[in-house]
């Protein structure tokens, strides 16, 4: 998780609305294992934001409101679009290019303990030699949530710590207690590790 390593920006990123919706997005993005750049991301301005996106369009995400930023040059629109981007990130599991992503971070071993699957399984899903299954689809988009928001302020080595760790928010349980068996079905503890990983770096983004 090192594509984005942004230290400078231009307007309007320079505005707080706009340049955390933007690291938001691309967060998500890198995550999702979406991103595809020859080098890090340093310097964000329009034209770098549209020319990273138009990936997306290859997953079949965020269509519309990337179509419209392609050609919308208002600083008082980007904020819905920008927000409209990310809520089709949320909305849109890809395990294509999510496996090999996720396990970078997380590694095999706690991969498998939070997906519930077997070593072969994955190998199967990654060399997509079997379709990956709707329900490990969407446990493994929701890691990517998680580690999206985690991703600013740990390592890779941080993070698996993160999913380790017990945490008094979650009744002295750590998140990996928590997702397991079908997790996927109970929004309760999604929500909650979401909304505890989310907390780390919180700022208003309005």
């Amino acid at each position: 998780m090192e594509q984005i390593q942004i230290r400078s920006v231009s307007a309007p990123f320079d505005r707080p609305a706009l340049g955390v919706r933007s690291v938001r997005v691309l967060g998500l993005a890198e995550a999702m294992g979406l991103l595809k750049l020859s080098s890090p991301m340093s310097h964000l301005d329009l034209d770098v934001l549209r020319s990273t996106l138009v990936n997306f369009l290859e997953a079949g995400i965020g269509i519309v409101p990337i179509a419209e930023l392609a050609q919308n040059n208002s600083a008082e629109d980007l904020p819905r679009i920008l927000d409209e981007i990310y809520e089709s990130l949320e909305g849109s599991p890809n395990p294509d290019t999510e496996w090999l992503s996720i396990s970078a971070v997380l590694g095999r071993e706690l991969l498998l303990k939070l997906l519930d699957i077997s070593n072969s399984s994955i190998e199967r899903y990654i060399d997509q030699k079997r379709p990956t299954p709707d329900s490990i689809a969407v446990k493994l988009h929701t890691l990517a949530r998680i580690i999206a928001h985690l991703s600013g302020a740990y390592n890779d080595i941080g993070i698996r710590r993160w999913f380790e760790r017990p945490r008094s928010q979650l009744n002295g349980s750590s998140p990996a207690d928590l997702l397991t068996g079908e997790w996927q079905d109970n929004p309760e503890i999604i929500e909650s590790i979401l909304g505890l990983a989310a907390r780390i770096n919180s700022s208003p983004a309005a």
